[in-house]
């Protein structure tokens, strides 16, 4: 299973140690940031598989796990955090998070390539076994509704929060279409945004599923065609 990873560290030499030793093991390292800022763009470029991310990020701001939680906010993507702290406080914090792994620092290379291996282990956990217990879209995508996760043949699809939202309104609309006021008003609640909002979402919907599951009613909104 080759997976790519986003690595958050303010060390540059550190950061390259990390990506060398992931790339020598076979995956990818979609980029190397240093701030939240830059990891959310990044993230926006190339959605990663996993996150490697040190705790304390110099003087930014944000820290480690504050941009883990940013993250979350549109993207659920496990993490592997790296810190020189190992108070009761930090690490409490760090756990609220539910990472895969917590690495000490110093490390050795062993250590990262000992918390890359469990972690594509516990990722591989989250596959499912039986077809037949989830919603079967159509073109082999099947959604767990109960965990809101999205998958082609038995690979897991990483989908935002607000895809997910969007996700759950087509498929209770149950083939009926489903209004853009109503996409507004379930994703943004008083927020104001315009319809080109809802636009760019459901495009980015599409981009993760067969697109023609996704049918487009002019003047009205969407609606979800299934195969089955």
């Amino acid at each position: 299973m080759k997976i790519k990873v986003l690595i958050v560290e303010d060390e540059i030499l550190i950061a390259m140690d990390i990506k060398n030793t992931i790339e020598k093991l076979g995956h990818e390292v979609t980029a190397t940031v240093t701030n939240c800022d830059d990891a959310l763009k990044s993230i926006q470029r190339k959605l990663p598989d996993l996150l490697f991310v040190d705790i304390n990020l110099g003087k930014n701001k944000k820290d480690g796990i504050d941009t883990v939680l940013e993250i979350r906010k549109t993207n659920n993507i496990p993490v592997v955090y790296i810190s020189a702290f190992n108070d009761k406080e930090t690490i409490q914090r760090a756990a609220e998070t539910y990472p895969l792994n917590y690495l000490v620092k110093p490390y050795k290379r062993d250590n990262i390539k000992a918390a890359l291996i469990i972690s594509i282990y516990k990722l591989k956990q989250k596959k499912f076994k039986n077809k037949n217990d989830f919603l079967h879209l159509g073109y082999d995508y099947y959604y767990d509704q109960q965990n809101e996760r999205l998958y082609y043949k038995e690979e897991l699809i990483q989908i935002g929060s607000q895809e997910k939202i969007l996700l759950s309104l087509l498929i209770e609309a149950k083939g009926n279409i489903v209004s853009k006021d109503t996409i507004l008003y379930n994703v943004w609640k008083e927020n104001y945004v315009s319809q080109s909002s809802v636009r760019t979402l459901v495009y980015r919907l599409r981009n993760k599923l067969n697109h023609q599951l996704i049918e487009t009613i002019p003047y009205h909104g969407f609606r979800l065609i299934t195969t089955n």
